[in-house]
């Protein structure tokens, strides 16, 4: 039985850096707010992101509270509620991701297609991701015992203990956007690749030598940049759901063993972690973001 202390370290842990990704997406939705020149599609996306990371967080913030508590009666108020809501925002989240992998995707592949470019499409697809987020946490409701308060982690969530439910949450919620990232930023890198064979061999030989010898190496430096933040962001994503999705196949694999208890917190702290790591991540590699931040800095100082 794991001490009150343990969870006490936990639940601070995980609110400290849920309140870390708050200021970092209340950064991003203010500065594009106040402004007009970065309102782009690229910054649309920012703030849809940045929003459902503030819907996450408050949910969890509220969650680790209630799992603070010695008592454990204090969870039960509303629990399939906080435990839809938790649901939710990680479905939010991790979908804004993926449309937004969808539309650097239209502009690096299908840029000769005007009409993927145009705002009504972006606009349709953050949409379609809350309608995604709203709807889809809906079914382990209608299971019994979905949503519940696992008293491991003192959290009401989809437990792992039932895997129809579980299993579902973390396809629905995390597979899918997931692989779909991969298989999206896979395409865009291997678009790149070929756009730098073929445009090397064609340099005009007017162009001097120098000249000539500097694009195969400014293609290559995108290229190591491009891949680099790929690296990056399907690192930070893998290692959001890798926990909860040991925990879902622990109970069909190993079904005369419980997993160690404390695995059940850390599905629920790397969550957090990792999206307040790809929250600052997507503030600080966004060019505008960066450049109007230490442009408020420098004024300050």
């Amino acid at each position: 039985m794991l001490t009150n202390l343990f969870y006490t370290i936990n639940f601070s842990f995980a609110i400290f850096v849920s309140i870390i990704a708050l200021v970092f997406a209340f950064l991003t939705i203010i500065i594009v707010a106040i402004n007009r020149q970065y309102r782009t599609i690229t910054n649309l996306f920012a703030c849809n992101t940045a929003i459902a990371v503030i819907f996450y967080c408050i949910v969890n913030i509220f969650s680790c509270i209630y799992g603070l508590q010695d008592d454990e009666s204090y969870n039960q108020p509303a629990c399939i509620f906080r435990g839809y809501c938790y649901t939710a925002s990680c479905t939010a989240i991790y979908y804004s991701y993926l449309i937004h992998a969808i539309s650097r995707l239209f502009f690096a592949v299908f840029y000769n297609h005007r009409s993927l470019l145009a705002w009504r499409v972006h606009w349709l697809m953050i949409i379609i991701n809350w309608f995604i987020c709203i709807t889809s946490p809906i079914v382990p409701i209608l299971v019994y015992g979905g949503y519940r308060l696992e008293q491991e982690s003192h959290l009401c969530i989809a437990t792992t203990k039932i895997f129809i439910t579980s299993m579902y949450c973390i396809t629905t919620a995390y597979l899918i956007p997931f692989s779909s990232i991969i298989v999206i930023y896979g395409s865009i890198l291997y678009h790149a690749n070929r756009s730098t064979r073929r445009v090397t061999p064609f340099a005009p030989s007017t162009i001097t030598p120098v000249t000539t010898n500097n694009i195969p190496r400014l293609n290559m430096k995108r290229e190591i940049q491009l891949m680099k933040n790929m690296l990056i962001f399907t690192g930070i994503l893998a290692c959001a759901g890798t926990p909860y999705l040991i925990l879902v196949f622990w109970y069909v694999i190993a079904q005369q063993s419980s997993p160690p208890e404390p695995l059940y917190l850390l599905s629920i702290n790397s969550v957090s972690f990792s999206i307040t790591l790809m929250t600052v991540n997507l503030f600080w590699v966004n060019r505008d973001m960066k450049s109007c931040t230490l442009r408020y800095l420098r004024k300050l100082y």
